[in-house]
């Protein structure tokens, strides 16, 4: 399927293509490229469980997520006579400021990534590093019938003084462009499945921001435990569904150096849903430890139809969640509609937004920003996984 575009388009694009074939984008095959550790000499993770990280990748992740958590964190600027830090900046400043790093880290990958295949190429060639196109081969190859293709699909969009011939050259540049990217991908892909190539490159470390609650027990327990992480969460986002369960029994297995605080996530306006959520998360934890760990079990498996049906959702909650979660009703029902759940809804929201995350799921561990490259949510299993095991022992 050919794209639309227009001329002005076209030949933007087929300058940033050709000057890095994949800047800008994100991991296309999903490979675990900051957390996976090679295969060798490190034995491959066991199936269902979080991939350990290599270990320069860890050294770098333990230095800045288990260091320091009393420093004060550095400013970022002067104004005048004033030092601002990260933790003044507005909450979607922040969220911005931390993309800026996820997406530079991976803009550092995508280059070692095509210096590593082009010196994969002149190793088996025994000549200089060859240019990702030559490596490509005929898998570059433009035929005369794609350029006709392209140019029928969007030629509506092109200047009315440009034809064919004159827009042949940056229809073919841009054609094998793309083909270079997606042997690229796919050969990247191969050679991470071979094991013959892991990206060793630490991610940045984001600033500490200070966290504060009035509510600990709602959001199981203020915790000591060396690697602390609050994980911004929502039954029914998808990749919550299935990262909560894991991460629980992560933390189970950890020995103790691993918290993890379930934060409602409750948007911005008026989101009955999330608000929801946010006052049974509450009142179960009114019930001790073992019920919220319970209903949060529950929740994160709530019927997927009843997301938009808030009366349906209540239903569900105070009847059938909560005897599934083993609450008793007589005391969790009306919790739920509660002047002190409603309160910590709200309070949630505003946490919600201190933390600058605005989609789940999302996590800080010890105050920092957890990072995720890839926008995946095994990040943060591998990632927590990794720093549980690099913590020092209790």
């Amino acid at each position: 399927m050919q794209a639309k575009l227009g001329g002005a388009l076209v030949a933007g694009l087929v300058v940033g293509v050709a000057a890095g074939v994949m800047i800008g984008k994100r991991s296309a095959d999903g490979g675990k490229i900051g957390y996976q550790a090679p295969s060798s000499p490190a034995s491959p993770a066991t199936p269902g469980e979080p991939a350990k990280p290599a270990a320069s990748v860890l050294s770098g992740l333990a230095q800045c997520y288990l260091g320091d958590s009393e420093a004060k964190p550095a400013p970022l600027f002067a104004l005048k006579d004033k030092q601002v830090s990260f933790q003044e900046l507005p909450p979607a400043d922040r969220t911005r400021f931390v993309r800026s790093l996820e997406e530079g880290w991976v803009r550092q990958n995508q280059i070692i990534e095509s210096v590593a295949l082009r010196m994969s190429a002149a190793k088996e060639t025994g000549g200089e590093l060859p240019e990702l196109e030559a490596i490509a081969g005929d898998a570059a190859t433009v035929e005369n019938d794609e350029v006709k293709a392209f140019y029928e699909a969007n030629k509506s969009g092109f200047p009315k003084e440009s034809n064919l011939e004159k827009l042949r050259p940056t229809i073919e540049g841009h054609l094998k462009a793309q083909k270079v990217q997606r042997w690229v991908e796919e050969r990247r892909a191969a050679m991470k499945t071979e094991g013959s190539f892991v990206s060793l490159a630490p991610l940045p470390c984001p600033p500490r921001v200070e966290m504060k609650t009035t509510d600990f027990a709602a959001l199981g327990g203020k915790g000591e435990a060396p690697v602390e992480a609050l994980v911004v969460t929502q039954p029914f986002c998808q990749n919550c569904r299935v990262s909560w369960p894991q991460l629980e029994l992560l933390r189970k297995g950890a020995g103790g150096k691993l918290g993890v605080r379930p934060i409602p996530f409750v948007g911005k306006g008026d989101v009955p849903v999330d608000e929801l959520f946010a006052r049974a998360q509450f009142c179960a934890a009114k019930g001790g430890g073992d019920r919220l760990t319970a209903w949060l079990d529950v929740a994160h498996r709530a019927p997927l139809h009843l997301a938009g049906n808030v009366a349906g959702l209540t239903e569900w909650i105070t009847t059938q969640g909560a005897q599934e979660a083993q609450l008793i009703s007589a005391e969790f029902t009306p919790c739920v509609d509660s002047d002190d759940a409603k309160a910590f809804a709200a309070q949630a929201r505003a946490m919600t937004a201190t933390l600058g995350i605005d989609r789940p799921p999302g996590a800080y561990v010890n105050g920092r920003r957890l990072l995720t490259p890839m926008g995946r949510d095994d990040e943060i299993r591998t990632a927590l996984a990794g720093l549980a095991e690099a913590a020092p022992a209790l």
